[in-house]
């Protein structure tokens, strides 16, 4: 991922742990359950992974038995795809406007 390499950073947002981590590491987590070799092509995106579940409270979180956010349903995805359509509907009108 071209942000982590060029903010040569450990985390995200400056040099702190925030919640853009755990965004990117929920996306990361979610994607991989449908298609695990999802990251082998990308290098950056394997260390912060690893960088993340190695931290004591993540790695709490991912152990067996933990109480993970199941993957997501057809409900799920549906209801997600639906705020988005709204979202970018939304937003073009506001454009619209601002002309």
């Amino acid at each position: 991922m071209l942000v982590l390499k060029q903010h040569g950073q450990d985390f995200l947002v400056g040099n702190k742990f925030s919640w853009a981590d755990v965004q990117l590491m929920e996306a990361i987590l979610a994607v991989e359950e449908k298609v695990p070799a999802v990251l082998s092509g990308f290098p950056q995106l394997q260390v912060f992974k690893t960088k993340m579940s190695n931290m004591p409270t993540i790695k709490k979180f991912l152990q067996p038995g933990s109480p993970r956010k199941p993957p997501p349903d057809a409900h799920y995805v549906e209801t997600v795809l639906k705020f988005e359509e709204s979202y970018l509907e939304k937003k073009e009108d506001l454009t619209k406007l601002q002309k």
